[in-house]
C-alpha cells in the first residue's frame, strides 16, 4: 500500500536533510514528485526580480541530473509577465501549456525544448526580491489535474523547506568549486613563478612535482600557519589520485576513547549510541589521500595503531569481524622536530621512518617575502567572495611594502587574518596596514657578544620568549589562545612575571596591541 503523500514527503525531507551528497538530495526530491505527480522533468532556478534574470541551477529527469550555473536574461516584453508569474507561484501556479506563456517559453527555448508541456510551479522567497522556483513539467498539454494542484498546495510549507535547503547546498557547492579552482590556480601560479626562480617556494614546488605522481609517503615540516595542508592538497591534485577523496585529520583533536572509531569506523551496535554502521577516515579516503595534520600530537598508543595499519593498509571496524583493505596514499605534517622527539622517546622510531620517506620542509613566510603579494591578492579575492562584500577590494600604493616589512610569526595564516580584518574595516577604501609599522622587532640587539655568539641571561631569554608569544596573541593574556594558555601559566603569574621583567603592552593605532620593553 502506497503511503499517504504527506507522510511520504516527510520521509523524503528526512532523506534530503541527512544526505551529504547534493545529487542524492535532488534525486530524492525528483523520485518523490514522480511518484505522486505526472513528471518528465524537474528544474530549480533562481529568479532575481531586481535584475529580471534567471539563474539556471538544477535540471533532473530520468536521464540524470545536471547542475548548471547559467544566467538567462528575459526580454523586455517578458519582464512584467515574469514578475507576475512569481507572485502567483508563491502558492502554486498551473500552466496548461508552457509554449503559450512567455517566461516559460523563453526559458524552454534557452534549454532547447520546443514541444508543448504542462508546468506546475512553486516559488519561495530566499532573499529580498530573490526567489527559488521549483517547476514540475510533463510532456503534453493539460497534464495536471485539480488534485495535483491541491496536493502541491498542501505540501507548500515542506516544499519551501526542501527548496531552501537545496538552494543553500547548490550555493555552497558552487562556492566550493570556485574556491577550489582559485586555490588550484594560486598554486599553479606559484609553481610557474617558482620555475622562474623568483619565489621562496622554488625548492618546495620542485620537490612536490617530483613526488606527487608516486605513492611514496610525504612528511611536510614547517611552522604553524605556513600552509602545510595547502601543500598536501597540492600533492593530491597533482597525483594520479586527484579524482579520489582527500581526507584531512587534525591529530591533535583525536581523543583516545574515539580514536579507533574515527580512524577505522564501527559496526552498528558496536557500542552505546552506534545506531548505524560508520566508515572511518581510512575507508573514506580509499582510492585517494589521507592527510595527518600535526601527526606529532598523536599519543604513543595511537602511534602503534597507526603504524599497524600503514604496514599493510588492513584493519577491522570497531565491533567488526572481517578485515578491510584500503588503497590510500599517506601525507603527514608536523611543526615539531620529530627526530628529537624520537630521541626523547616521545615518538616511535619505526613510525617516523615510515612517514619520513620523503620529507619536505616549507620555509616560514618571513624567509620568502616575495610570496606575500601573491598570497595577499589571493586571500583578498577569496575572502571577498566568502564574506559576500558589497564592494571591491584594492590595495593602497604602499600596502605590499607594509606587509613585506613585517616578519609574520603566524605565517600565511596570520597574513590571512590581517587581510580579513582589513577587508572588514575598509568598507571599500584601499587596504592599508599601518599598524604593522608599530610592531617592535621581535629580537632587539642584546649584548654582550662573545666570539660572535650571543650569550643571553635567563631574564633576557624570558623577555624574548614572552614578547614573541604576546606578539602572536596581539597582546591578549587571558582566555582561549591567550599568551598565558600558550605558555602554560596562570594569567596572574604571567602578569607578575611581565611586571618584574619590565614588559608592558601598549596600544597603537587601529586598536592593535603590540609588546614593548
Amino acid at each position: 500500500m502506497q503511503p499517504r503523500p504527506k507522510d511520504a514527503f516527510k520521509e523524503c525531507l528526512s532523506r534530503i536533510f541527512s544526505s551529504e551528497d547534493l545529487r542524492t538530495k535532488i534525486q530524492t526530491l525528483y523520485s518523490y514528485f514522480q511518484t505522486y505527480f505526472p513528471l518528465d522533468y524537474l528544474s530549480i532556478v533562481i529568479y532575481d526580480a531586481k535584475q529580471h534574470l534567471m539563474k539556471y541551477r538544477v535540471h533532473s529527469s530520468d536521464v540524470g541530473i545536471v547542475l548548471g550555473d547559467e544566467i538567462i536574461r528575459f526580454s523586455e516584453d517578458t519582464k512584467k509577465e515574469a514578475h507576475s508569474m512569481i507572485d502567483r507561484s508563491l502558492r502554486t501556479l498551473y500552466i496548461p501549456n508552457g509554449q503559450k506563456y512567455p517566461p516559460v517559453k523563453e526559458f524552454q527555448s534557452y534549454v532547447g525544448m520546443d514541444q508543448p508541456e504542462s508546468v506546475l510551479m512553486h516559488s519561495v522567497e530566499i532573499a529580498h526580491q530573490e526567489y527559488s522556483i521549483l517547476s514540475l513539467l510533463a510532456w503534453g498539454e493539460d497534464r495536471y489535474y485539480q488534485k495535483n494542484i491541491h496536493l502541491m498546495n498542501a505540501l507548500s510549507e515542506m516544499t519551501d523547506n526542501a527548496m531552501r535547503h537545496i538552494y543553500s547546498q547548490v550555493i555552497i557547492a558552487r562556492l566550493r568549486e570556485r574556491l577550489a579552482s582559485e586555490n588550484w590556480n594560486l598554486w599553479k601560479r606559484m609553481a610557474q613563478i617558482a620555475a622562474e626562480g623568483t619565489v621562496g617556494l622554488n625548492d618546495v614546488m620542485s620537490s612536490i612535482n617530483k613526488v606527487a605522481k608516486l605513492d611514496t609517503p610525504v612528511l611536510l615540516i614547517g611552522e604553524t600557519g605556513v600552509g602545510k595542508e595547502l601543500m598536501a592538497n597540492t600533492i593530491h591534485r597533482l597525483s594520479s589520485r586527484s579524482e579520489g577523496p582527500f581526507v584531512s585529520i587534525n591529530c591533535g583533536a583525536l581523543t583516545e576513547t574515539l580514536l579507533d572509531s574515527e580512524l577505522f569506523g564501527h559496526e552498528k551496535g558496536a557500542f552505546t549510541g552506534a545506531s548505524t554502521m560508520r566508515k572511518g577516515f581510512f575507508e573514506q579516503a580509499n582510492g585517494g589521500t589521507i592527510f595527518f595534520d600535526e601527526v606529532s600530537e598523536l599519543s604513543l598508543q595511537a602511534q602503534v595503531k597507526l603504524l599497524r595499519v600503514l604496514q599493510d593498509m588492513t584493519f577491522q571496524r570497531v565491533g567488526g569481524q572481517r578485515a578491510i583493505s584500503v588503497d590510500v596514499r599517506v601525507i603527514a605534517a608536523t611543526n615539531r622536530d620529530i627526530a628529537q622527539m624520537v630521541k626523547d622517546r616521545e615518538f616511535r622510531k619505526d613510525l617516523w621512518f615510515r612517514l619520513n620517506a620523503f620529507p619536505i620542509t616549507i620555509p616560514p613566510l618571513r624567509e620568502r617575502t616575495q610570496d606575500i603579494p601573491v598570497l595577499a591578492e589571493y586571500f583578498a579575492k577569496r575572502l571577498s567572495v566568502e564574506m559576500n562584500l558589497p564592494y571591491r577590494y584594492r590595495f593602497a600604493p604602499h600596502a605590499m611594502e607594509q606587509l613585506q616589512r613585517y616578519d609574520w610569526p603566524g605565517n600565511a595564516r596570520e597574513l590571512e587574518n590581517v587581510i580579513e580584518k582589513a577587508l572588514i574595516i575598509s568598507r571599500g577604501a584601499p587596504l592599508s596596514f599601518p599598524h604593522l609599522d608599530f610592531i617592535i622587532p621581535e629580537m632587539p640587539p642584546i649584548s654582550p657578544v662573545v666570539d660572535n655568539d650571543e650569550v643571553l641571561t635567563m631574564n633576557e631569554i624570558m623577555i624574548r620568549h614572552i614578547t614573541k608569544v604576546l606578539k602572536i596573541t596581539d597582546g591578549r593574556i587571558e582566555g582561549r589562545k591567550g599568551a598565558a594558555e600558550m605558555l602554560g601559566m596562570n594569567s596572574s603569574t604571567l602578569r607578575a612575571r611581565m611586571k618584574k621583567l619590565g614588559i608592558r603592552i601598549a596600544r597603537v593605532p587601529d586598536n592593535m596591541l603590540t609588546t614593548t620593553k
